[in-house]
């Protein structure tokens, strides 16, 4: 699949040329140009429209936006209804069905089986309107995994019965029986798999306060001054991990990075025994939203290398970067006169 706003014309080129099977169109001036694309190459391109969905159906119920505005992503009512009839009369476009992205991590199951409850049957809806048969509606991402200490995470169970309970409604009406379903569940495969190790280089005390600071920070994982989410923090080396150490006093300590920002701070008041300088610290569940997601040229610290693991053997899968190597990309122009 190709999705998100902002598609350029030669990348979607490349992904008609590459036989992308399907691309989520996110307006009508985009559905156009893909179509003129695709006619250029002599080849018929299968997409998805994508419905915006309103911050109050974030909070509450998912429903497709109407006249009070959609954001940056995908189309109101009225242009999904126009972008179905279009594409559903061009010989270059193969309407297949609806996306719609309705939260992020979540970790209630009855809210995330409700958000694919409703877009299936927008999916129908419109499929109705435009005359076209429903064959594929992406629920897009979602599924949560739990960050803090105090969450619990998804009920696969729960969410696993209202999905095969939605699948036989599917399957008994004959104008969705070819239907499928789709998720993006990135997040939840390889969030868990990640974690960001740095190492303490300072611990202080500030009133009542406990601080440790470490040699990495938000440059790093910018997640949790982005989102606002806290990630649990766990010691790997030292007396704070040695056996026993679950038992040992435990304190609210602020665990915060090197930078000159208040931002940098992974954790305000994580639970744990003290480390000390020199000690390891593994930021935890950073398999997704990690590294790609940061700054790492802010205030020039080294890129870290990331390490990979498979059966038990590591290798390193991206080697530390030193701020002389972009320093370096950088060229002086012409000469002053």
């Amino acid at each position: 699949m190709f999705t998100g706003p902002g598609k350029r014309d030669e990348e979607l080129a490349h992904a008609v040329e590459a036989g992308v099977r399907v691309v989520t169109v996110e307006s009508p001036g985009e559905l156009r140009r893909l179509a003129r694309i695709a006619q250029a190459r002599g080849r018929r391109q299968a997409v998805l429209l994508r419905a915006a969905v309103s911050e109050a159906a974030r909070l509450e119920r998912v429903r497709l936006v109407g006249d009070d505005g959609a954001g940056k992503f995908g189309m109101d009512a009225a242009d999904l209804r126009g972008a179905a009839a279009w594409a559903s009369a061009s010989p270059w476009l193969e309407l297949l069905g609806l996306h719609a992205f309705g939260a992020s991590n979540l970790l209630d199951a009855g809210a995330l089986a409700a958000h694919v409850e409703s877009t299936v049957s927008a999916g129908r809806d419109l499929a109705a309107a435009a005359g076209f048969p429903l064959r594929l509606v992406d629920v897009g991402g979602g599924l949560g995994i739990p960050y803090e200490p105090h969450e619990e995470p998804l009920d696969l169970r729960v969410l696993g019965i209202r999905l095969a309970a939605l699948a036989g409604r599917l399957a008994s009406d004959p104008a969705t029986a070819g239907s499928r379903v789709l998720f993006e569940p990135g997040r939840f495969l390889v969030g868990p798999a990640g974690a960001y190790v740095t190492r303490v280089v300072d611990r202080k005390r500030v009133g009542e306060d406990h601080v440790v600071i470490l040699d990495g920070g938000i440059h790093h994982l910018l997640r949790p001054a982005l989102v606002g989410q806290e990630h649990r923090v766990r010691a790997l080396t030292g007396a704070a991990a040695a056996p026993g150490s679950a038992n040992a006093q435990r304190f609210p300590v602020t665990v915060a990075g090197p930078l000159c920002s208040g931002l940098d701070v992974f954790a305000q008041a994580a639970l744990m025994a003290l480390p000390d300088p020199g000690d390891l610290v593994a930021v935890l569940d950073v398999g997704a939203y990690g590294a790609t997601e940061s700054m790492p040229f802010f205030l020039s610290h080294p890129l870290p290398p990331e390490i990979a693991l498979r059966g038990g053997e590591a290798w390193v899968a991206r080697p530390r970067i030193e701020p002389e190597t972009w320093l370096d990309w950088q060229t002086e122009g012409p000469a002053s006169r």
